[in-house]
Formats: C-alpha cells, sequence, structure tokens
C-alpha cells in the first residue's frame, strides 16, 4: 500500500473500481471507516461514499470541480489562497453537501482555516456583514461549518460547563405529516450526538433537524447572523451522528402520513424547558425545568402557536400565571385572525427568535406578524 501511495502521489494513475454501497450492504454492522479501499483512498485525497446512482440522496455533478483533480485539491489551493472567493465558494457548498466524507488531511485544513477567519467575516448584530465581497467569503465558510462535524462557529453566543445527558430514550406519536415535533432536549455547539433508532411504525422517511431556523439568508443584502444556522439528517439507518456549528432544539420531523411513531436513544444532549400550554402538569414541569435545564433555547406550546425563544435570561423569570395570561392571549387573537378570514386553524405555526428574520418566511404563516 505504501508504495502504491507513493506511485499516485508521485503522479502515477490508478483505476480503482469499487462499489462500496455493495459492501455497506453485505456488511449491515459496519461503516466506511472499515472498507479498506475507502482508507487507502483517503490517504491520497479521495474519498467514497456509500451512494449510488440514481438513490434518493446522490451527489449533485459541480462544473465548478472539472479543473481540480477531487475536492482536496481545491482544498489546498484555498489554504494557500484562502481570500479566493471561487475556491472559498466551490469548497463551501461541496462540504455543505458531502459533510464528513471529506478526506482526513482536508478536515484538518478547514478546522484551521475557520479557527483563523478574520471578523469581517463573522457575522453579529452588532457589526452586520454589508460588503458584497465579504458577504460572500462569511457564506463560504458558513456552509463549511455546516459540514464539519465537532466544529464550533466562532461566536461568543454560546455557553460552556453544560450538563451534558447520555442515554436518553424518546418516544414520539406522530399526529401530522411533516412536522417537527421538538423532544424537550438541546444539542450545544460542535458536539457531536448519536440517535440510536429502536423502533419505527407506520411509514419510514423521519429525521432529525437541529435547529429551528429553516431559512436561508444567502440572498440577503447583509448578514447580522449566520446564512443557515439548521441541519437535517435522515434517520434511514439504525444509528446516526451528527453535530451542529450553531447548536439548537433537537427535532424529530415526521414523514408522510398520520398516525407515525418512532423511538430512539440520544447521547450527548442538554435538557431543555418546555411549556405547553395543554398539558395539566406544565405547572409543576415548568418550575422544574426553568431552573434545572441549561439549554440556551425554550420550546412554548400553545393551542394553535410554537414559541421557540432564545437565550436563558428571556424565559428563565417568568412563572406560569404570567406564561397562561399571556399565551391565552395570544392564542385567542390567533382564533380572531382566523374567524375574520373564515378559516379553521389547522397545524400549529412556529415562531422563532431571529437576529435577522426573512420576510418570506413570516409572510407565508399568513397570521400575525410580530
Amino acid at each position: 500500500m505504501d508504495d502504491l501511495r507513493t506511485f499516485i502521489e508521485e503522479g502515477g494513475a490508478l483505476v480503482c473500481g469499487v462499489a462500496p454501497w455493495n459492501w455497506l450492504y453485505f456488511n449491515k454492522d459496519k461503516s466506511l471507516s472499515d472498507f479498506t479501499a475507502d482508507r487507502f483512498c483517503d490517504s491520497v485525497g479521495v474519498k467514497v461514499t456509500g451512494n449510488l446512482a440514481g438513490c434518493d440522496n446522490s451527489i449533485p455533478f459541480k462544473p465548478d470541480l472539472i479543473k481540480f483533480k477531487n475536492v482536496s485539491n481545491v482544498v489546498q489551493a484555498l489554504a494557500s489562497e484562502p481570500n479566493n472567493r471561487e475556491y472559498l465558494a466551490i469548497i463551501g457548498s461541496t462540504i455543505k453537501e458531502l459533510g464528513d466524507t471529506l478526506p482526513d488531511l482536508s478536515i484538518e485544513t478547514l478546522h484551521n482555516m475557520i479557527l483563523n477567519a478574520g471578523n469581517y467575516f463573522i457575522p453579529t448584530k452588532a457589526s452586520p456583514i454589508k460588503d458584497k465581497s465579504f458577504r460572500q467569503r462569511s457564506i463560504g465558510l458558513c456552509d463549511i461549518l455546516c459540514g464539519l462535524s465537532d466544529t464550533k462557529a466562532p461566536d461568543d453566543d454560546f455557553e460552556d460547563s453544560l450538563c451534558i445527558e447520555t442515554d436518553v430514550t424518546v418516544n414520539i406519536q406522530s399526529k401530522a405529516a411533516n412536522e417537527w415535533y421538538c423532544i424537550g432536549y438541546y444539542v450545544p455547539a460542535g458536539i457531536t450526538i448519536q440517535i440510536v433508532v429502536s423502533e419505527q411504525i407506520g411509514a419510514s422517511g423521519w429525521s432529525a433537524r437541529i435547529g429551528c431556523h429553516s431559512n436561508d439568508l444567502v440572498s440577503c443584502n447583509e448578514l447580522r447572523r449566520w446564512h443557515c444556522i439548521s441541519t437535517c439528517k435522515s434517520l434511514s439507518g439504525t444509528t446516526v451522528q451528527m453535530s451542529s456549528a450553531f447548536g439548537g432544539l433537537l427535532f424529530l420531523e415526521s414523514p408522510a402520513g398520520e398516525s407515525n411513531s418512532i423511538s430512539v436513544s440520544l447521547q450527548n444532549v442538554v435538557l431543555t424547558p418546555t411549556y405547553d400550554l395543554m398539558d395539566s402538569d406544565r405547572v409543576e414541569r415548568w418550575e422544574d425545568l426553568r431552573v434545572r435545564a441549561q439549554s440556551l433555547w425554550t420550546e412554548i406550546l400553545l393551542a394553535n402557536t410554537l414559541f421557540s425563544i432564545f437565550r436563558r435570561k428571556a424565559y428563565a423569570h417568568l412563572d406560569c400565571v404570567e406564561l397562561d395570561r399571556a399565551l391565552r392571549f395570544y392564542d385567542s387573537v390567533v382564533v380572531a385572525h382566523h374567524e375574520l378570514r373564515g378559516t379553521t386553524p389547522g397545524r400549529r405555526e412556529r415562531i422563532v427568535s431571529d437576529e435577522q428574520p426573512s420576510a418570506a418566511n413570516m409572510c407565508k404563516n399568513n397570521l400575525i406578524l410580530v
């Protein structure tokens, strides 16, 4: 293997016919890291995947990559020219799709690039990015962050010393298709969680999502936060690992159809407080969780609306009397709105704390803009 690697690194050619997807099919208890060809290819800057032509998660063709031998070659070019917007855009869009299937050497280079990113490319409320070229670089860095595991975004909005929980069991009974179910846990930025699916009843197609912001700010004229801060992964396998550079509430998204259920066990999550106006035990739960839970986010559920609220200081002081009064009033306004329109409330609409709301996302709810 060493001789072959040297031969390739010195300009030699190798035609390698392997079928990782076929190997995975016959070795269901193994991963690609156990595949000998994968380890060899990784060492020379090429990564094989478990995808195949025609699959649901196929890798799209990228014309920009034609002039490079492989993705690692682009990473090397970017390392020598870190301000090259073309290279950054190629790497950003590619790694966002490929994630942790990039070769190890490329991942190390990209980690260092994130750590050394200048403040000009880090969007914040105090220092929004308005310059077009800086926005493009920020978008490329954000896409890289979306694909790298165990990486925390260079930001000041994260807390340390959180109480990480393991062996957490969750069961969700879905009542509607394509619904997000907050399971009462938060994923800290840069921490890889593991989800083990123990049982599914009904339709397949469940997925897990970290973060409640599904909008993308890539077309905005300024950035006050990273343009894409939510990540989603299919639960098609029995074990899934995922992480987010930005952290966020953990959701399970239901498949098409009704009356589906899923049971999972979780590793490396943080308890988050939730308040459900429909829950008869909400008072006791809230009084306990608002003190004990360490999540940066909380989920508040009304009959017709969901609130995802950021920062402990925004909700930790609220008592149940205040919450009930405010939530019942808001629900009555929503119901009155529907009565005036002659419509009936359907699924709960989600309202999310956001440093930079997207107008398109606000308008599509057709409810109340706050």
